[in-house]
């Protein structure tokens, strides 16, 4: 199946597609396709916050790759991830300027968008999709057929994962959530006005469950400097001259150690190239370290890197800063009766927490070649991990990022339950492989500050690992905690 970075609401007048701009150099199937496609992708990076107002280019490529009977005034609204990768495989930065509001025609989007989501549209507190449909859907249908049903491909609506419920009688598994009420923000990406957030995608969950139901471990990304650059930087700092510069002219030394550095190695873990959630994962990694560098904007709710090194008494003139995504320690509450009639996980707390070095390593027993403990990096750590919440509804990279993890908990949660067989049931997600682009490099992120402590010059790195086999499940029983089965079958979403 090709439906990996495409969900398409078909209608006779629009072609809804949540996608990420690097995303459309996988879909090209020619040779000539790929050049004629990819020159106009880079000119529209080149342009600007216009650029993504030019829907031509985008519908060409589209009509190109998936062979349907398309209307000719389709339209479609990318999944902006902040990203996007040259001829050449190099992922670049998408300055904030580029995703300037469009314009009016954003009102009449809204309105042709709640006329097609129709019953999906409304909005709901609490939704239930049936997981077990959804994989039936996918085994009998091929890619056309597929594009035409929006709520499969959106999961019915739902703008975020509250439970996971299984059915002993129907023997069904269901996610439920807030569901509907979007409106497109000024980037084109629809948002739940009830929740803030963007809606689950098929796309994910089918990425995820191929790795979680297969037993592939962790998955995730990493962003890491290439190693004969790094050891050039070392020889670099060691010089005599290189601490007086930083101090004199702390601009022009961070200018050279990005000189040296070069482009970092972009790498994902247990997931195709390029695939679109490998992206969104890099997408989210990079800026959140933008983030904590104070290059992503004003953000009150955040404490910088900055911030908390001004609070340091002493701090390295120079260092490597390492921030990763991992799962959170908070453990999903499971509650059922002895029989087993019932059960309901509540993933009643975000399962994203960011982690400096020194705590990774703690975390995980890994050993990498790391400095000294950075008091500030941990601030900022645990600032984002806080504020998270707040976060995703500010920026969609780190919503959809949040939907990606608890996506492969939910998988998680299926697999270690033996209630049903995964691999008869849900054999298509096992089998599924995303759409894969060659993944080449990110420039490298470096900063200065001229903090309390003296001149201070910083490259982030990092990356995002989601290991599912570390969650937590804390099991009640019902008549304990008092709380009647949130079920219930007229809350659930017909997808067909």
């Amino acid at each position: 199946m090709r439906t990996a970075s495409l969900v398409l609401l078909r209608s006779a007048t629009i072609l809804l597609c949540l996608l990420c701009n690097s995303v459309l150099k996988a879909q090209t199937t020619s040779a000539a396709a790929s050049a004629n496609s990819q020159s106009a992708l880079n000119s529209q990076s080149q342009q600007g916050g216009a650029a993504f107002a030019d829907f031509d280019t985008l519908i060409d490529l589209i009509q190109t790759t998936v062979d349907a009977d398309w209307d000719t005034d389709d339209s479609i609204i990318p999944f902006a991830s902040g990203v996007y990768l040259d001829a050449s495989g190099v992922m670049h930065r998408v300055a904030s300027a580029e995703s300037a509001p469009i314009g009016p025609a954003i009102k009449s989007d809204n309105e042709t968008l709640r006329s097609l989501l129709g019953q999906m549209q409304q909005s709901e507190s609490l939704r239930w999709v049936s997981l077990t449909q959804i994989s039936q859907a996918i085994e009998h249908q091929n890619l056309r057929e597929l594009a035409t049903q929006a709520a499969t491909l959106m999961l019915g609506g739902l703008s975020r994962i509250d439970y996971l419920h299984w059915d002993t009688s129907q023997r069904e598994w269901y996610i439920g959530g807030p569901a509907g009420g979007f409106e497109l923000n000024a980037q084109r990406v629809p948002i739940s006005e009830k929740t803030g957030l963007p809606p689950v995608l098929l796309e994910d969950l089918m990425t995820v469950a191929s790795v979680v139901f297969n037993g592939r471990g962790a998955f995730g990304c990493t962003i890491d400097p290439q190693q004969e650059r790094l050891a050039e930087l070392s020889a670099l700092i060691a010089t005599p001259n290189s601490m007086k510069l930083l101090q004199k002219n702390p601009a022009k030394f961070a200018a050279l150690i990005g000189q040296t550095l070069g482009p970092q190695n972009l790498r994902l873990i247990n997931l195709p190239d390029g695939c679109p959630t490998g992206v969104a994962l890099i997408a989210a990694d990079e800026h959140m370290k933008r983030l904590g560098l104070e290059l992503a904007g004003n953000v009150p709710l955040i404490q910088s890197y900055w911030s908390h090194s001004d609070r340091e008494p002493e701090a390295s003139p120079n260092s490597m800063v390492r921030w990763w995504f991992a799962i959170s320690e908070n453990p999903v509450s499971m509650i059922t009766n002895d029989q087993l009639d019932d059960i309901d996980y509540h993933l009643d707390q975000s399962m994203v927490r960011v982690l400096s070095q020194a705590e990774w390593m703690n975390a995980t027993g890994q050993r990498f070649n790391a400095l000294e403990h950075d008091a500030a990096a941990d601030g900022f750590a645990a600032s984002f991990t806080e504020n998270f919440g707040a976060l995703q509804t500010q920026f969609p990279i780190y919503a959809r990022l949040r939907h990606i993890f608890d996506l492969a908990v939910v998988c998680e949660l299926i697999r270690r339950s033996n209630l049903s067989n995964v691999s008869d049931e849900f054999k298509q997600w096992k089998q599924y492989q995303a759409i894969s682009t060659p993944l080449g490099m990110i420039d490298s992120i470096v900063e200065w500050r001229k903090t309390k402590s003296g001149s201070i010059s910083v490259v982030a790195t990092g990356g995002a690992l989601i290991d599912v086999k570390s969650l937590q499940v804390d099991r009640k029983k019902r008549d304990e905690v008092g709380t009647k089965p949130l079920f219930s079958s007229d809350k659930v979403f017909d997808l067909n």
